[in-house]
């Protein structure tokens, strides 16, 4: 016999899980075209997918949305649910009208709260007081009175608000770390393209199933395990745990079955299909160690080798894409050496790699003049840089 609901369960499921919400989806700058495509092609129930200036994705949606787009969603940064939007010029008004939300419903008291504020051409500027405050009437609504000191970062609950000519959005948070944690890596190297960037960037090239990948400069192997999860059809946030997990509304046999279904879609090769390599030794076997212990090792070829030394023997007869994130800009210094590399690279590319599909990292816009190749080139920001991604076939 089915159990009968409690009052609370009641009220989670008529204003929380049974409802509609609008979801933001914040996008690293340059990749919001990519991601926007993404959200539209998934199996959603969202009504008014738009993209937003200030750079992010809107959508309305129900929670099992919110546990899609976590799960699928491969260059998106998180997923924010909007709970209140007011209007407030003096803090009196402000915990007011943050009190009205029925905190309890969308938050596990026993989760440590972290608030993050922005705010622009507001008379309440003062994020840290915001911050403050908005916490108190938060815990005060959850009838806490002080934070468990007890606790792992990765379960703190974050609040975003936003506060703009005096409008306040407030958020919360349904991701919890960055979604380009994979759960996937553990090495770390000089430097590292976020996977959310990679992912984009491999969408950007063309790259699909039944195409091989050439990394001949992995090193950390984004690229290469990135493609695997993309060719394969593997959701890239198959492997790690979500904010909304911890939610008074969270439904885990709904989640579980989403995850079940989508991993019923993964399809394998036969053969690697992934060729990376890197003149790092010891970065190479790392790299070596992590995709084995994935279960990754079969389909990625990993190898210690020069790619100016290398010359690829791989099928005649499949499409293949070669992609580089080269150690230039910031990482080695001047222009000028960023200019010698490019140019080593296209000579390479000219001599071995006719009929590729090629993408590749530029620090500095005006190098693509040193590509001789038709090229497709976007712009993009990663640890502070803007970047540019340039795309073509070898001729």
């Amino acid at each position: 016999m089915k159990e009968k609901l409690t009052a609370f369960e009641k009220r989670v499921k008529r204003h929380v899980i049974a409802k509609k919400h609008t979801f933001f989806v914040p996008v690293s700058p340059g990749l919001i075209d990519v991601c926007f495509d993404e959200i539209s092609k998934l199996d959603l129930e969202a009504e008014e997918i738009k993209k937003i200036q200030g750079g992010g994705i809107e959508f309305t949606g129900s929670l099992n949305d919110c546990y899609k787009a976590n799960l699928f969603l491969r260059c998106a940064n998180r997923v924010l649910m909007r709970v209140h939007s007011f209007k407030a010029t003096n803090f009196k008004s402000m915990e007011k009208k943050t009190a009205k939300v029925p905190w309890e419903l969308y938050l596990n008291p026993g989760i440590p709260l972290e608030v993050s504020v922005s705010s622009s051409k507001s008379r309440l500027f003062h994020t840290k007081a915001v911050s403050e405050k908005i916490i108190d009437v938060i815990y005060k609504t959850l009838s806490i009175s002080e934070m468990n000191a007890n606790y792992e970062d990765s379960k703190t609950q974050r609040v975003f608000v936003r506060v703009v000519d005096d409008t306040f959005t407030i958020s919360i948070d349904s991701t919890g770390e960055n979604l380009y944690k994979r759960g996937l890596k553990t090495i770390g190297g000089p430097a590292p393209i976020r996977e959310t960037i990679a992912s984009a960037l491999l969408t950007m090239a063309g790259f699909s199933k039944n195409m091989i990948l050439v990394d001949p400069m992995c090193g950390t192997g984004t690229f290469s395990i990135e493609a695997y999860l993309m060719a394969t059809n593997t959701l890239p946030g198959f492997y790690r745990e979500f904010s909304f997990q911890n939610w008074p509304g969270y439904k885990e046999a709904r989640f579980n079955h989403i995850k079940k279904k989508a991993s019923e879609e993964i399809e394998v090769p036969e053969t690697p299909f992934i060729f990376a390599s890197d003149r790092n030794g010891n970065i190479v076997n790392e790299l070596k160690k992590c995709v084995d212990k994935l279960g990754f090792g079969e389909y990625i070829n990993v190898s210690a080798n020069d790619f100016f030394k290398l010359i690829p023997d791989l099928p005649a007869d499949n499409k293949k894409l070669v992609i580089f994130n080269p150690p230039f800009g910031q990482r080695i210094g001047s222009k000028g050496e960023s200019d010698k590399t490019v140019k080593a690279i296209i000579e390479k590319l000219k001599k071995d790699y006719k009929g590729y599909t090629f993408g590749i990292i530029l620090p500095f816009k005006d190098l693509v003049k040193k590509i001789p190749y038709k090229c497709k080139t976007y712009s993009f920001s990663h640890g502070g840089l803007q970047l540019t991604f340039a795309t073509g076939m070898v001729k």
